[in-house]
């Protein structure tokens, strides 16, 4: 995990996308790249990676160090709070009306 990505992210999901479908999807399809980065495990070398990413998919939150493994991710990555803007823009993507 580069430092750049801990910085320019909120968070970061680790997975393989093959095998975390559901997860993957969820980041796709409400188009969350903007604040989840997807790292795809298969891209990283086995000797490089740190014991805490040994259980995927892996949500990290960021500014808290906090790593969602497992279950737990897809728990996380469910309840997220999206910050309005995010919010405003997937409602005109689907012509939703959203209010504050």
């Amino acid at each position: 995990m580069s430092l750049n990505t801990l910085t320019a992210y909120p968070w970061v999901l680790y997975l393989n996308p093959e095998i975390h479908i559901n997860e993957y999807k969820i980041v796709k399809n409400a188009n969350l790249e903007s604040l989840i980065s997807l790292q795809d495990s298969r891209q990283c070398a086995t000797e490089d990676i740190p014991p805490w990413l040994s259980v995927l998919p892996v949500l990290v939150d960021t500014k808290k160090m906090v790593a969602y493994r497992g279950t737990s991710c897809l728990q996380k990555l469910v309840s997220i709070d999206l910050p309005p803007e995010h919010l405003k823009r997937i409602a005109r993507q689907y012509k939703i009306k959203w209010t504050a």
